[in-house]
């Protein structure tokens, strides 16, 4: 494959990832009162499988919580050697102190969470 053929199929692939993620949200938007999360571990991960083994334990015992949540997720790495973390938005609001325990369970660290008053989302740190 030609470099000018991998660079347009990698291009063609981030347009579509945008363009899911951005349909996924206005669908996700009609639903509900749309939450913003953010997870972290307590010391670096920056395996992939981790991160996604870590996430999925997580997604199921949210869904067995908090039946109908629905949500999107992106990882992200975190310039500076903080490893991955992950960003999702809910359509609902979620028990803070609930989320956070579920979040140790599943491996992520044990940390803080800092509620934004008066915002329209709320960020829980577990790292």
């Amino acid at each position: 494959m030609s470099a000018a053929l991998l660079f347009s199929n990698l291009a063609m692939s981030a347009l579509k990832r945008e363009a899911a993620l951005r349909c996924n949200m206005e669908t996700l938007s009609k639903g509900g009162d749309l939450r913003m999360w953010t997870l972290t571990f307590r010391e670096a991960e920056y395996d992939v499988a981790v991160v996604s083994r870590c996430w999925n334990l997580l997604r199921t015992k949210m869904r067995k919580e908090w039946p109908g949540v629905q949500g999107v997720r992106v990882y992200e790495v975190h310039p500076g050697g903080h490893g991955i973390h992950i960003h999702f938005v809910t359509n609902r609001f979620l028990d803070v102190v609930r989320l956070r325990w579920l979040a140790q369970e599943s491996g992520f660290g044990q940390g803080q969470y800092d509620l934004q008053k008066g915002q329209r989302y709320v960020f829980v740190i577990a790292g």
